[in-house]
């Protein structure tokens, strides 16, 4: 994800649900399982996401859809080598970023 998406401190559930192009029914079921997602909840029950709420939503992601593991081996992975993990999606992240825009680059050169 861009840096350039998280402009709010807090994000719905809506909004989280779009940016990550999953239903917000399976944001709560990921809360449900994994205890590092805590989001913010108002007295009406509204959830509100903050900016290193969706990074763990996106490292749980990658690591169950990604990876291709599941959901115990990513707990186990995130409470082992939380550091590690975050730092190889941060770098996978920063080269998908830079393989889309060289596509851009490309197609636009090919014009």
């Amino acid at each position: 994800m861009a840096d350039k998406k998280y402009e709010k401190v807090y994000y719905s559930i809506g909004e989280v649900s779009e940016m990550l192009n999953i239903t917000p029914s399976h944001i709560r079921f990921l809360e449900q399982e994994f205890k590092i997602l805590k989001p913010i909840k108002g007295n009406n029950g509204i959830r509100k996401f903050s900016k290193n709420e969706i990074k763990n939503i996106e490292l749980i992601i990658y690591l169950t859809k990604e990876k291709g593991l599941t959901f115990e081996g990513a707990k186990k992975q995130i409470k082992e080598n939380r550091n590690e993990m975050e730092n190889s999606f941060e770098i996978i992240q920063k080269l998908t970023k830079i393989k889309n825009e060289l596509i851009e680059v490309k197609e636009e050169l090919s014009c």
